[in-house]
């Protein structure tokens, strides 16, 4: 049985390298550099990003620890160097292209756009094709554009590793993780940041208790929040921008050195020629069923292009399970009950399980918990038991991600929590003695 994988990101050669395993013959096809947007263009550099900014807000606590000396002025040249020294050593220390050939996996990567020329067979513009008895589409998502008049001007989290200078004034258009991380990185380093959101809360797909806490401490560092405002247009102001938005009431406009948008995240479909293998879609996603096929049988969808998830931690076992399901046929099925996730905003936050008001109490082998906003900012001799505790879920949390068991009912752990610093994971820094904070 031939294999054939469209897209190298982590749902992508996740599918390849179970797929081999299972006996089958595979072809991975990339367009661009295998690792997809989380090691190349996105969390890798702009968390590296989000850090420096960080290290530079830490100055305001510098006096509080009996420390001197002026606040830090970011070298921005040096600060995206940095960023793009870290996604490079990243990338060539996992050798992903390398691993994947060495292991027998047929890799054409930096292909360029490739798109179904039948159910069966994949073209890419070069004139090569390629033929799999079984496919898995994995080719993810991109950023998608601001639907306003003026909505060219606004930038994107790719653009930010090309700026020329930092801005003093940002408007960030979407509130959701991507749009939060933006907004906090750039207070973070000083900017005057207006955060817009159409919604009535900012990071909508956490729970409730966690859009609280963010907004609050944004708030606290000098940030606008600004929800259930849709933004109407941007304008060009001579250096700056304008957006015209209405938040529920009269109509109002802020001014920006920058704009920037993260409004969705549509699957990249537009260069695939799905129509050609009969596969049905939407403008955003792929629909597949629980066994992550779509309406062609032996054609699968894994990854942000399904629309299920949209997390790195579930492409890697969508992968899996597509690759099993297409080699061993339909018997394994996806379940998101227990997927835990974070964001490196300032604060930060961490969940795992369904928000509360979907929770479901029932005996189970793991019992349900919940942490739910909190900062800490005690003592060491006094975390004895809060370190257990942060312990035991952290661990439950990272063994649900890294198997692939499936719970039979919604019985798994809810655990959600802002943290306040990124050096490490909660278990690990509980784990060696140093504090959480």
């Amino acid at each position: 049985m031939r294999v054939l994988v469209v897209g190298g990101g982590p749902a992508g050669a996740t599918a390849a390298i179970q797929a081999l395993e299972l006996g089958a013959d595979v072809t991975l096809l990339e367009a661009d550099q295998v690792g997809g947007t989380n090691l190349n263009r996105g969390p890798t550099p702009v968390r590296t990003l989000a850090r420096a900014a960080r290290l530079a807000r830490d100055w305001s606590s510098w006096e509080r620890f009996g420390l001197e000396g002026p606040r830090p002025v970011p070298n921005l040249d040096a600060v995206l160097a940095n960023s793009a020294r870290v996604a490079g050593y990243a990338h060539d220390k996992k050798d992903l292209a390398g691993h994947l050939r060495r292991g027998g996996i047929d890799l054409a990567d930096h292909l360029g756009p490739a798109r179904f020329t039948d159910p069966h067979t994949v073209r890419a513009d070069d004139g090569r094709s390629w033929h799999g008895d079984r496919i898995v589409i994995a080719v993810g998502c991109r950023a998608a554009p601001l639907p306003v008049p003026g909505g060219d001007l606004a930038l994107s989290y790719r653009d930010i590793l090309a700026l020329k200078a930092l801005p003093h004034e940002v408007a960030v258009i979407g509130g959701a993780d991507t749009g939060c991380q933006m907004a906090s990185i750039f207070a973070d380093f000083g900017a005057g940041v207006r955060l817009i959101e159409a919604g009535p809360r900012i990071v909508p797909g956490a729970d409730a208790s966690i859009s609280a806490a963010l907004s609050q401490a944004f708030e606290a560092k000098g940030m606008k929040v600004i929800t259930g405002a849709r933004v109407q247009a941007l304008e060009h102001a001579g250096e700056q921008v304008i957006v015209r938005f209405t938040p529920g009431g009269p109509a109002e406009h802020a001014t920006a050195d920058a704009v920037f948008a993260a409004v969705g995240w549509p699957a990249n479909l537009q260069d695939l020629g799905l129509d050609a293998a009969g596969v049905t879609s939407d403008p955003r996603a792929i629909p597949v069923d629980d066994y992550l096929r779509t309406n062609v049988g032996h054609i699968f969808a894994a990854g942000d292009v399904n629309g299920r998830s949209k997390l790195v931690q579930s492409a890697r076992l969508e992968g899996r399970i597509a690759a099993w399901n297409a080699v061993r046929g339909p018997s394994r099925q996806m379940a998101y009950e227990a997927v835990p996730s974070g964001s490196f905003t300032d604060p930060e936050y961490g969940s795992g399980g369904m928000p509360m008001k979907e929770e479901i109490y029932e005996p189970a082998s793991l019992p349900n918990k919940r942490v739910s906003a909190f900062d800490i900012e005690v003592a060491d001799d006094h975390l004895k038991d809060l370190k257990a505790e942060l312990i035991s879920l952290a661990e439950k949390m990272a063994a649900i991600e890294n198997s692939a068991w499936r719970p039979r009912a919604p019985d798994a752990p809810g655990s959600h929590a802002p943290f306040p610093d990124d050096r490490g994971s909660v278990a690990s820094r509980l784990r060696s003695g140093a504090p959480p904070c």
